[in-house]
């Protein structure tokens, strides 16, 4: 770390909390603090008053599927997604489904058009984003499963109940993979309403800057400047 640079907040720690803790358990903690910090109950107390702004920023993070993971990744504690992010976020998505399409299209011989690569893109992530959603739901019916019995394992007094703490570990683990399926099933969802919403010319243009970032620019550029080149298939 650079000498003046500061140093990076630890946000679980601010909040008292396990790094893989459930959204609840975060919700929990944020509640707790705030309320210890609030300056009705600290007033003229600076040093309250930097705590709370402390806690409100762990939680504003934490509590974002985007930007926890953003956090967890980085370090990084800036707000939300900007245009460029969205940009980015699409090209990662339509430019491997763009040559996933093309490659199964190219594979039936077909003539093709710009309507007809785009239909089948359209159509490809919608069963993306129908998959996520199973996998959302399945996810989450295994948390409440687990939340079902979490306290139910009795043992002696003094005892560590270990049953119990497999579960509610395995519980957090479940609550953060449904965190992530959201998360994933958002961007898809953003995705296929950009597919449903505008020109195929337009579609092409992003999908290309994602397959160029995913290194087979060769391969999908060739392609789409082929049949796409001349007539009303024209990207341009």
């Amino acid at each position: 770390m650079n000498a003046t640079e500061a140093p990076k907040p630890d946000l679980y720690r601010t909040l008292g909390v396990r790094w893989n803790a459930s959204a609840a358990s975060i919700r929990r903690a944020y509640r707790k603090l705030a309320t210890q910090f609030h300056p009705d109950r600290n007033p003229g107390d600076d040093d309250a008053k930097a705590k709370l702004a402390a806690v409100q920023l762990a939680y504003d993070v934490l509590s974002d599927a985007d930007r926890r993971r953003r956090y967890d990744a980085t370090g990084d504690t800036a707000p939300g997604r900007t245009a460029s992010d969205a940009t980015a976020e699409l090209m990662a998505i339509l430019g491997p489904l763009l040559e996933e399409v093309l490659k199964q299209m190219i594979e039936t011989g077909r003539d093709l058009t710009g309507e007809d690569l785009v239909a089948k893109m359209r159509n490809v992530q919608g069963r993306r984003v129908a998959k996520l959603k199973d996998d959302h739901a399945a996810v989450l019916a295994n948390v409440k499963r687990l939340e079902s019995i979490v306290g139910r394992f009795t043992v002696e007094a003094g005892e560590e109940n270990l049953l119990d703490s497999a579960v509610r570990h395995h519980h957090a683990g479940c609550a953060r993979h449904a965190e992530a399926i959201a998360a994933d099933l958002a961007r898809h969802e953003r995705a296929a309403a950009y597919l449903k919403t505008v020109k195929y010319t337009h579609v092409l243009r992003l999908a290309k800057g994602g397959a160029t970032a995913s290194g087979s620019a060769a391969a999908v550029g060739g392609f789409m400047y082929g049949p796409f080149a001349t007539g009303s298939s024209s990207m341009y």
